[in-house]
């Protein structure tokens, strides 16, 4: 209640009639108010009595009183007798009812609890304008449904000017994510009033009980109890909220659409219930609480897809881990991408992993009826550090094609699951029976697979007792391996052979990595020869190599691990290798020359040679015309005297003695001569005859 805004006449209740009097006039700021009066200084005995309407209390257990007013000084007033006040007295009546009447109660201090005598701090005198004061007072506690104020003059020269009638309440608050309602402050002014809590939408209560004290001035104290967001929310708006992720830093939310239509929706909110309709018409502080409360529930939304929260507090939403993720609101946990799974002892917020690849590079060595295995670790791990490995043995019947289990009675030490060695050795295995063992790699999520383990297998034969075939027995390892020479990128390397091959070598395997990684990323190549060139490697830069042989057993063992490292300079060999095509070019084109010019000599010696010949072809052609003969035909000369003259060119005339005609016929004569006589020998000059047969 507040008469300042009154506008029409209060007509409160005065006793008697002559005392207090209804005045209508103006504030400083000339707005027409209402006020009561009254001066009867000059009567002796004065007891004047005004009471207010009925004012309900609701759940309030303190009332406070505000009152405005001026009193004029006595002794600014000629002749007033001895009686004259500057003060008066506060009164209150409780009732359940407003059935006060002009009569009942009685004007007197019982029924009316008096609560104070208020006096001013200033009066006034005739020649001052009247000087305002304002006191406050309290009273309590309350128990009925209501009460009236009563104000009593006993001789004084007053104004009421407006009296204020309030309580003091601690407003709706939210604190450790929990809401507690307006509350009216207690009864005394030291009192702590309990106002139980509720925690927010999509929050949890951490501890109970949750409730906050409010204190005698209307200020909220000593919290106890807290909520907390639940997994899938996020705090927000000064811890206030538990709501979508993706907000920025200031906690507000990151999308101002998603803010902008929140906001909507609270200015849009209509109470559902009469009771509420009824708790907003007579305390409209309440309506601040259901608000609040209705736009917390239209607002609190889940993490955004793509990220999740897994435990209740006041962490953030955090995007989704490698290899999972969420495609729905309020994420508590993300879901993993088909093909990798989480391990029951896996944290939501660790990744989700995969399975490891089957072991590398498995090796046998059959001894008799016993067997070593030994392999190499996988190529792809699953992103796990808990890999371990089983070797499951199979007994193979050739004939029917068929593998089972092996019987209990085979010992593989140091077990056969859950193995972190690579390496176990087989015994009590069947002469002369053929194997197959199984090297399975598993970690954590291999159980969640629907699949088998990846495994690397080996087929094996074993020996009869006291007889050892080097067949089916591996290579011992490759005695050492040595750097040829090496450049910025490769590595030109060599090796013996195994000191014992037993078998066929059929290539070998070299394996590199940097010697500060590991081997868990090596490199591997194979080689037909006990030499290799490794290529693409990082200059100046340490490497560890090593080298197996391999026949129809499988592999050896890899040879003791050796450290070369490249160069730091340009790769010469490379450089050669670029103009090695220019360099094979040149050559060619100069053997292609001197060929050429070899060829050309060839043919000039031989035109040489053949260049007296050519003249007594020349001359010889003289005589070959058509139907001419190139023979002697003694028939045609009279005398053989003559065909010689004609005919022998290369023999002087002269030097040539016919000593008889030694025959003739149809094919040929021969006659015999001398060649002068210095000639010491006899020749026979055959001389054909192609005369006709018979002739």
């Amino acid at each position: 209640m507040d008469t300042k805004w009154a506008t029409t006449e209060l007509a409160w209740t005065s006793h008697p009639e002559t005392g207090w009097e209804e005045v209508s006039g103006y504030d400083d700021a000339m707005n027409p108010i209402r006020t009561y009066q009254v001066c009867n200084v000059r009567d002796l005995n004065q007891n004047n009595w005004l009471r207010s309407d009925f004012i309900p209390r609701k759940d309030v257990l303190r009332v406070y009183v505000e009152m405005k007013f001026t009193v004029r000084d006595c002794n600014s007033i000629p002749n007033i007798p001895g009686s004259c006040k500057e003060t008066f007295n506060l009164f209150y009546y409780e009732s359940d009812s407003d059935s006060a009447t002009a009569t009942s109660p009685f004007w007197m201090e019982n029924p009316y609890v008096k609560v104070d005598t208020i006096a001013p701090d200033e009066s006034f005198s005739m020649l001052e304008s009247g000087r305002v004061n304002t006191k406050i007072r309290s009273f309590g506690p309350l128990s009925k449904a209501g009460f009236y104020l009563a104000f009593q003059d006993l001789g004084a020269c007053m104004s009421l000017i407006s009296v204020r009638v309030f309580y003091k309440k601690c407003s709706t608050t939210i604190a450790n994510f929990a809401v507690f309602p307006e509350t009216a402050t207690g009864a005394e002014a030291t009192s702590l009033v309990i106002a139980p809590g509720t925690c927010v939408p999509n929050a949890l209560e951490l501890s109970v009980p949750l409730k906050l004290y409010c204190n005698g001035d209307g200020e909220w104290m000593v919290p106890v109890g807290s909520c907390t967001c639940m997994s899938g929310f996020e705090p927000a708006v000064k811890e206030t909220q538990c709501q979508a992720g993706g907000q920025g830093s200031n906690g507000e939310l990151g999308a101002r659409g998603d803010r902008d239509r929140c906001v909507e929706q609270g200015q849009g909110l209509r109470w559902n219930t009469n009771e509420e309709h009824e708790m907003e018409k007579e305390r409209p502080q309440f309506a601040l609480f259901i608000s609040l409360g209705r736009f917390l529930g239209l607002c609190s939304l889940s993490c955004n897809p793509g990220s999740f929260k897994s435990k209740q507090g006041e962490g953030f939403c955090s995007p989704c881990p490698p290899n999972s993720r969420a495609t729905s609101a309020a994420a508590s946990i993300c879901s993993c991408w088909t093909g990798y799974y989480r391990a029951d002892s896996d944290a939501p917020e660790s990744a989700c992993t995969t399975v490891p690849s089957a072991p590398r590079s498995v090796i046998s060595s059959v001894n008799e009826t016993s067997l070593v295995l030994e392999w190499s670790e996988p190529r792809d791990q699953g992103g796990r550090d808990d890999l371990l490995y089983n070797v499951i043995c199979k007994k193979c019947l050739p004939e029917r094609g068929t593998c089972s289990r092996c019987d209990d009675n085979v010992d593989i030490s140091p077990r056969h699951l859950g193995l972190t060695e690579r390496h176990v050795t087989v015994r009590n295995l069947q002469a002369h029976t053929q194997y197959s063992f199984e090297i399975q790699a598993v970690n954590g999520v291999s159980s969640k697979s629907p699949y088998a383990p990846h495994y690397a297998s080996v087929n094996i034969t074993t020996n009869q007792a006291g007889f050892v075939s080097s067949t089916h027995i591996a290579p011992s390892a490759v005695p050492t391996v040595h750097l040829m020479g090496a450049s910025a990128n490769t590595m030109s390397l060599s090796w013996l052979p195994p000191e014992k091959p037993n078998g066929i070598i059929l290539d070998y395997e070299i394996k590199y990595h940097e010697k500060d990684q590991g081997e868990a990323i090596a490199h591997t190549m194979t080689a037909q020869r006990s030499s290799a060139r490794i290529e693409g490697l990082k200059p100046g830069t340490p490497y560890v190599v090593q080298v197996r042989a391999r026949t129809v057993a499988g592999y050896g063992r890899y040879s003791s691990p050796t450290d070369f490292s490249t160069n730091n300079q340009p790769d010469a060999d490379k450089t050669f290798q670029e103009q090695l095509p220019l360099i094979v070019g040149s050559l060619t084109a100069g053997l292609v020359f001197i060929i050429v010019v070899v060829v050309i000599a060839i043919v000039c010696l031989r035109k040489q040679r053949n260049g007296s010949e050519s003249e007594y072809t020349e001359k010889l052609q003289q005589y070959m015309t058509p139907g001419m003969k190139v023979y002697i035909d003694p028939f045609t000369y009279e005398d053989p005297n003559e065909a010689i003259r004609e005919f022998a060119k290369e023999i002087d005339v002269s030097c040539v003695k016919i000593e008889e005609v030694i025959g003739a016929g149809n094919q040929q004569q021969k006659l015999p001569s001398n060649r002068g006589k210095t000639a010491r020998h006899t020749q026979a000059i055959p001389l054909e005859d192609f005369t006709p047969s018979g002739t």
